[in-house]
């Protein structure tokens, strides 16, 4: 599933080659995000892979919300089902 793949994703500290203050930053690959969301990727004019963070970001968002509303739906439905089951447990209690 589209989540599981955004789960999957590698993290990692990095230090840009050309950064003489050396400072840490978080990152993702990119080569990984171009078989995933390959909008969210670009090649640059030094044959780099550059991704596009905001774009990543927005589709990883509305892919979770998405999973999230469904398993919310999936959720209540079972509730629902569990409290007429225990309804019918206990009249079944009370016939015995």
């Amino acid at each position: 599933s589209d989540l599981r793949l955004i789960a999957s994703a590698p993290i990692f500290d990095f230090i840009w080659k050309a950064d003489i203050t050396r400072t840490v930053h978080v990152g993702t690959s990119a080569q990984y995000w171009s078989k995933v969301f390959e909008n969210a990727v670009s090649e640059g004019g030094d044959g780099y892979l550059y991704m596009d963070y905001g774009a990543t970001a927005l589709a990883s968002a509305v892919i979770t919300a998405r999973k999230v509303l469904d398993h919310d739906g999936r959720i209540r439905i079972l509730e629902i089902e569990n409290q007429a089951l225990r309804k019918e447990i206990e009249q079944l209690k009370k016939a015995a």
